[in-house]
Protein backbone atom coordinates (compact mmCIF):
# COMPACT_ATOMS: atom_id res chain seq x y z
CA UNK A 1 0.00 0.00 0.00
CA UNK A 2 1.43 3.41 -0.97
CA UNK A 3 1.72 6.34 1.44
CA UNK A 4 -1.33 8.18 0.09
CA UNK A 5 -3.59 5.13 0.38
CA UNK A 6 -2.43 4.49 3.94
CA UNK A 7 -2.95 8.08 5.09
CA UNK A 8 -5.92 9.11 2.94
CA UNK A 9 -8.55 8.64 5.64
CA UNK A 10 -6.38 10.48 8.14
CA UNK A 11 -6.26 13.56 5.93
CA UNK A 12 -9.98 13.36 5.23
CA UNK A 13 -10.66 13.14 8.96
CA UNK A 14 -8.32 16.07 9.62
CA UNK A 15 -10.18 18.23 7.10
CA UNK A 16 -13.62 17.22 8.39
CA UNK A 17 -12.82 17.83 12.05
CA UNK A 18 -11.41 21.30 11.29
CA UNK A 19 -14.58 22.56 9.62
CA UNK A 20 -15.65 23.67 13.09
CA UNK A 21 -12.31 25.55 13.35
CA UNK A 22 -13.41 27.62 10.35
CA UNK A 23 -16.50 28.59 12.34
CA UNK A 24 -14.43 29.72 15.32
CA UNK A 25 -12.17 31.73 13.03
CA UNK A 26 -15.32 33.41 11.79
CA UNK A 27 -16.18 34.37 15.38
CA UNK A 28 -12.73 35.90 15.78
CA UNK A 29 -13.03 37.97 12.60
CA UNK A 30 -16.75 38.82 12.77
CA UNK A 31 -16.30 41.94 14.90
CA UNK A 32 -13.98 43.68 12.42
CA UNK A 33 -16.62 44.68 9.89
CA UNK A 34 -19.63 44.28 12.18
CA UNK A 35 -18.61 46.95 14.69
CA UNK A 36 -18.65 49.54 11.90
CA UNK A 37 -22.33 48.80 11.36
CA UNK A 38 -23.16 48.37 15.05
CA UNK A 39 -21.79 51.77 16.11
CA UNK A 40 -23.43 53.68 13.26
CA UNK A 41 -26.73 55.55 13.70
CA UNK A 42 -28.27 53.16 11.17
CA UNK A 43 -27.73 50.09 13.36
CA UNK A 44 -30.58 47.58 13.50
CA UNK A 45 -30.21 47.12 17.28
CA UNK A 46 -33.28 48.42 19.10
CA UNK A 47 -31.06 49.73 21.90
CA UNK A 48 -29.25 51.99 19.46
CA UNK A 49 -25.58 52.27 18.46
CA UNK A 50 -23.01 50.58 20.65
CA UNK A 51 -20.72 52.66 22.83
CA UNK A 52 -17.05 51.98 23.61
CA UNK A 53 -17.89 50.24 26.88
CA UNK A 54 -20.22 47.79 25.15
CA UNK A 55 -17.75 47.19 22.33
CA UNK A 56 -15.09 46.31 24.88
CA UNK A 57 -17.30 43.68 26.54
CA UNK A 58 -18.45 42.17 23.24
CA UNK A 59 -14.87 41.87 22.04
CA UNK A 60 -13.43 40.43 25.25
CA UNK A 61 -16.09 37.85 26.11
CA UNK A 62 -14.87 35.58 23.30
CA UNK A 63 -11.69 35.06 25.33
CA UNK A 64 -13.61 34.56 28.58
CA UNK A 65 -15.68 31.85 26.92
CA UNK A 66 -12.50 30.33 25.48
CA UNK A 67 -10.95 29.96 28.94
CA UNK A 68 -14.08 28.33 30.33
CA UNK A 69 -14.51 26.11 27.29
CA UNK A 70 -10.96 24.81 27.48
CA UNK A 71 -11.49 23.55 31.04
CA UNK A 72 -14.98 22.16 30.47
CA UNK A 73 -14.45 20.38 27.16
CA UNK A 74 -11.05 18.98 28.16
CA UNK A 75 -12.86 17.33 31.07
CA UNK A 76 -15.66 16.14 28.77
CA UNK A 77 -13.20 14.60 26.32
CA UNK A 78 -12.13 12.05 28.92
CA UNK A 79 -15.61 11.44 30.25
CA UNK A 80 -17.68 11.00 27.09
CA UNK A 81 -15.02 10.56 24.40
CA UNK A 82 -13.33 12.79 21.86
CA UNK A 83 -15.96 12.34 19.15
CA UNK A 84 -18.99 13.03 21.35
CA UNK A 85 -17.23 16.00 22.88
CA UNK A 86 -16.50 17.51 19.47
CA UNK A 87 -20.13 17.03 18.45
CA UNK A 88 -21.16 18.73 21.70
CA UNK A 89 -18.98 21.73 20.82
CA UNK A 90 -21.29 22.32 17.86
CA UNK A 91 -24.08 23.52 20.18
CA UNK A 92 -22.44 26.68 21.59
CA UNK A 93 -20.94 27.44 18.18
CA UNK A 94 -24.29 27.14 16.44
CA UNK A 95 -26.34 29.01 19.05
CA UNK A 96 -23.68 31.71 19.16
CA UNK A 97 -24.23 32.42 15.47
CA UNK A 98 -28.03 32.12 15.69
CA UNK A 99 -28.33 34.65 18.52
CA UNK A 100 -26.62 37.42 16.54
CA UNK A 101 -29.35 38.02 13.88
CA UNK A 102 -32.02 38.24 16.60
CA UNK A 103 -29.98 40.40 18.99
CA UNK A 104 -31.78 43.50 20.26
CA UNK A 105 -29.07 44.93 22.48
CA UNK A 106 -25.45 44.52 23.55
CA UNK A 107 -26.26 41.86 26.16
CA UNK A 108 -27.52 39.53 23.44
CA UNK A 109 -24.31 40.05 21.47
CA UNK A 110 -22.26 39.43 24.62
CA UNK A 111 -24.04 36.11 25.12
CA UNK A 112 -23.40 35.15 21.50
CA UNK A 113 -19.69 35.93 21.85
CA UNK A 114 -19.46 34.04 25.14
CA UNK A 115 -20.97 30.94 23.51
CA UNK A 116 -18.67 31.30 20.52
CA UNK A 117 -15.66 31.47 22.83
CA UNK A 118 -16.90 28.46 24.81
CA UNK A 119 -16.90 26.40 21.62
CA UNK A 120 -13.52 27.80 20.64
CA UNK A 121 -11.97 26.67 23.90
CA UNK A 122 -13.20 23.16 23.20
CA UNK A 123 -11.87 23.29 19.66
CA UNK A 124 -8.33 24.15 20.76
CA UNK A 125 -8.30 21.55 23.54
CA UNK A 126 -10.01 18.55 21.94
CA UNK A 127 -9.13 18.66 18.23
CA UNK A 128 -5.34 18.36 18.83
CA UNK A 129 -6.04 15.45 21.18
CA UNK A 130 -8.25 13.67 18.65
CA UNK A 131 -5.88 14.25 15.72
CA UNK A 132 -2.84 13.10 17.70
CA UNK A 133 -4.56 9.87 18.67
CA UNK A 134 -5.60 8.78 15.18
CA UNK A 135 -2.66 10.02 13.10
CA UNK A 136 0.63 8.35 12.25
CA UNK A 137 4.01 9.98 12.80
CA UNK A 138 4.43 10.73 9.09
CA UNK A 139 1.14 12.64 8.82
CA UNK A 140 0.79 14.11 12.32
CA UNK A 141 2.76 17.26 11.58
CA UNK A 142 0.68 18.31 8.59
CA UNK A 143 -2.58 17.35 10.29
CA UNK A 144 -1.61 19.39 13.34
CA UNK A 145 -1.22 22.56 11.27
CA UNK A 146 -4.76 22.29 9.87
CA UNK A 147 -6.23 23.70 13.09
CA UNK A 148 -4.39 27.03 12.79
CA UNK A 149 -4.79 27.16 9.00
CA UNK A 150 -8.54 26.60 9.31
CA UNK A 151 -8.94 29.17 12.07
CA UNK A 152 -7.05 31.82 10.11
CA UNK A 153 -9.04 30.97 6.99
CA UNK A 154 -12.23 31.48 8.99
CA UNK A 155 -11.00 34.91 10.10
CA UNK A 156 -10.26 35.86 6.50
CA UNK A 157 -13.67 34.55 5.42
CA UNK A 158 -15.40 36.74 8.00
CA UNK A 159 -13.44 39.78 6.75
CA UNK A 160 -14.47 39.11 3.14
CA UNK A 161 -18.12 38.41 3.93
CA UNK A 162 -18.30 41.53 6.11
CA UNK A 163 -17.62 43.68 3.04
CA UNK A 164 -20.62 42.32 1.18
CA UNK A 165 -23.22 41.43 3.83
CA UNK A 166 -24.66 42.87 7.01
CA UNK A 167 -23.42 41.58 10.37
CA UNK A 168 -26.54 39.42 10.70
CA UNK A 169 -26.13 38.11 7.15
CA UNK A 170 -22.56 37.06 7.92
CA UNK A 171 -23.82 35.24 11.03
CA UNK A 172 -26.42 33.33 9.01
CA UNK A 173 -23.86 32.30 6.40
CA UNK A 174 -21.23 31.19 8.92
CA UNK A 175 -23.81 29.30 10.98
CA UNK A 176 -23.83 26.75 8.15
CA UNK A 177 -20.29 25.66 9.13
CA UNK A 178 -21.25 23.91 12.41
CA UNK A 179 -24.05 22.12 10.55
CA UNK A 180 -21.64 21.06 7.81
CA UNK A 181 -19.22 19.88 10.49
CA UNK A 182 -21.84 17.63 12.11
CA UNK A 183 -22.81 16.21 8.72
CA UNK A 184 -19.23 15.25 7.86
CA UNK A 185 -17.82 14.39 11.28
CA UNK A 186 -20.70 12.19 12.47
CA UNK A 187 -19.50 9.38 10.19
CA UNK A 188 -15.94 9.31 11.56
CA UNK A 189 -14.99 6.83 14.29
CA UNK A 190 -13.78 7.55 17.79
CA UNK A 191 -10.00 7.68 18.24
CA UNK A 192 -8.43 4.22 18.69
CA UNK A 193 -6.45 5.33 21.75
CA UNK A 194 -9.58 6.44 23.62
CA UNK A 195 -11.34 3.16 22.79
CA UNK A 196 -8.32 1.22 24.03
CA UNK A 197 -8.37 3.26 27.23
CA UNK A 198 -11.98 2.17 27.71
CA UNK A 199 -11.00 -1.48 27.15
CA UNK A 200 -13.00 -1.59 23.91
CA UNK A 201 -10.42 -3.47 21.86
CA UNK A 202 -12.80 -4.57 19.13
CA UNK A 203 -13.97 -1.04 18.32
CA UNK A 204 -10.41 0.24 18.62
CA UNK A 205 -9.35 -2.23 15.93
CA UNK A 206 -12.17 -1.05 13.66
CA UNK A 207 -11.16 2.55 14.22
CA UNK A 208 -7.51 1.82 13.49
CA UNK A 209 -8.45 -0.09 10.35
CA UNK A 210 -10.38 2.94 9.11
CA UNK A 211 -7.64 5.48 9.81
CA UNK A 212 -4.98 3.20 8.27
CA UNK A 213 -7.29 2.40 5.34
CA UNK A 214 -7.14 -1.36 6.00
CA UNK A 215 -10.22 -3.25 4.89
CA UNK A 216 -11.81 -5.66 7.31
CA UNK A 217 -11.09 -9.34 6.83
CA UNK A 218 -11.26 -12.53 8.85
CA UNK A 219 -7.50 -12.85 8.64
CA UNK A 220 -5.06 -11.20 11.00
CA UNK A 221 -4.21 -7.53 10.83
CA UNK A 222 -1.29 -6.46 8.65
CA UNK A 223 1.87 -6.53 10.73
CA UNK A 224 2.37 -2.72 10.99
CA UNK A 225 -1.23 -2.21 12.16
CA UNK A 226 -0.96 -5.16 14.54
CA UNK A 227 2.17 -3.70 16.11
CA UNK A 228 0.44 -0.35 16.44
CA UNK A 229 -2.47 -1.97 18.28
CA UNK A 230 -0.05 -3.63 20.66
CA UNK A 231 1.70 -0.29 21.20
CA UNK A 232 -1.64 1.35 22.08
CA UNK A 233 -2.33 -1.41 24.60
CA UNK A 234 1.11 -0.99 26.14
CA UNK A 235 0.67 2.77 26.35
CA UNK A 236 -2.65 2.38 28.13
CA UNK A 237 -1.23 -0.17 30.58
CA UNK A 238 1.80 2.00 31.34
CA UNK A 239 -0.47 5.00 31.95
CA UNK A 240 -2.54 2.98 34.39
CA UNK A 241 0.53 1.68 36.18
CA UNK A 242 1.57 5.28 36.91
CA UNK A 243 -1.75 5.92 38.64
CA UNK A 244 -4.17 3.73 40.49
CA UNK A 245 -4.20 0.00 39.83
CA UNK A 246 -6.53 -0.83 36.99
CA UNK A 247 -9.64 -2.87 37.66
CA UNK A 248 -10.08 -3.59 33.96
CA UNK A 249 -9.07 -6.89 32.47
CA UNK A 250 -7.33 -6.62 29.12
CA UNK A 251 -8.43 -9.54 27.05
CA UNK A 252 -5.94 -10.73 24.43
CA UNK A 253 -7.06 -10.31 20.85
CA UNK A 254 -7.07 -13.81 19.45
CA UNK A 255 -6.65 -12.87 15.80
CA UNK A 256 -3.44 -10.94 16.43
CA UNK A 257 -1.10 -13.32 14.71
CA UNK A 258 2.32 -12.66 13.31
CA UNK A 259 1.85 -15.40 10.73
CA UNK A 260 -0.92 -15.26 8.17
CA UNK A 261 -3.03 -18.42 7.96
Amino acid sequence: MDDWSATRNQYLAGICVNIISLSHGGFCGWTSASFIELVSPNTTLKSGPLNNYEIGWIGSLLCVGGALGTIFFAWCADKIGRKRCLLLITLPALFGWWIIPFAQNSLHLCLARLLGGLGGGGIFSVIPLYVTEFSEDRSRGILGTLLIVSCNTGILLAFILGNFFTYSGVAWILSSLPLLFVTCFAFLPESPQYLINRNNTKEAEKSLRYFRNVKYSKHSLPLPVQLEMEKLLERMQSTESDGKPSQMIIKPVKHFSLVYP
